[in-house]
């Protein structure tokens, strides 16, 4: 099994509504057995402020390129930055 990161933009009302919506999509697209390597894997989420001087997409790679604690093991949630009104980044890590 190899750990292989993902980043997907999700939308929806609230970062719960987008995640739901995002774990849906990526689900109905790539299954939900597991080990799809997606946002279909994960159960749940950690809401991450993006720091001014990062445009979001650019901080959630920069999360994922350092394998930041939060988001870097196959059990961790997914992290989620907002890009902007009803639209979060959806990253992490999922096992293939």
């Amino acid at each position: 099994m190899t750990l292989k990161p993902f980043i997907q933009l999700v939308t929806g009302e609230s970062p719960e509504r987008a995640f739901d919506i995002g774990t849906h999509a990526a689900r109905l697209a790539f299954g939900n057995g597991g080990f799809t390597g997606t946002l279909a894997d994960k159960g749940d989420f950690v809401l991450i402020r993006c720091p001014k001087h990062y445009e979001p997409r650019a901080y959630a790679e920069s999360l994922i390129d350092s394998a930041d604690e939060r988001i870097a093991e196959m059990w961790s949630p997914a992290g989620l930055i907002q890009q902007g009104p009803g639209a979060w980044w959806a990253f992490g890590f999922s096992a293939v």
